[in-house]
């Protein structure tokens, strides 16, 4: 209940896909959206969040609106970057869909405390002997 927004998610990504084997060529058309550049390939898709891979989805998800992703390797050697045009149909989803989601934050949260406990308690506890000064 204290973290619905967190568990929103947008079920339609509207994208241009942008793609090229030259890495430095592609920066330079994120940097610059006009420039003309034939040897950059772009395809117009819409998304489905429940059809594409999650780290792309999760990608998609932390990308604002109007902005470019980074730069992140595809398929045959080339180099993609997506254009999030829109985000449509925000979509709440209910407890048992994420359930296992939140055990895994619940349990990363607990395991970094647990750490973080421990290693203060090796420093308080460390008894230092310093033999020589520099």
């Amino acid at each position: 209940e204290l973290h619905k927004a967190e568990l929103q998610y947008s079920s339609i990504f509207d994208v241009i896909i942008y793609h090229s084997k030259n890495r430095a060529r592609l920066e330079q058309k994120i940097n610059n959206p006009m420039m003309y550049a034939p040897d950059i390939k772009t395809n117009e898709q819409k998304l489905n969040y429940n059809e594409i891979n999650p780290q792309l989805a999760s990608l998609l998800q932390n990308t604002k609106p109007n902005t470019f992703t980074q730069i992140a390797p595809g398929a045959n050697g080339e180099f993609i970057s997506f254009y999030l045009k829109d985000v449509k149909d925000d979509r709440k989803v209910t407890f048992d869909s994420v359930k296992s989601q939140i055990i895994n934050d619940m349990m990363d949260t607990k395991r970094e405390q647990i750490l973080s406990d421990y290693f203060a308690r090796l420093q308080q506890n460390a008894d230092i002997i310093v033999l020589r000064m520099p």
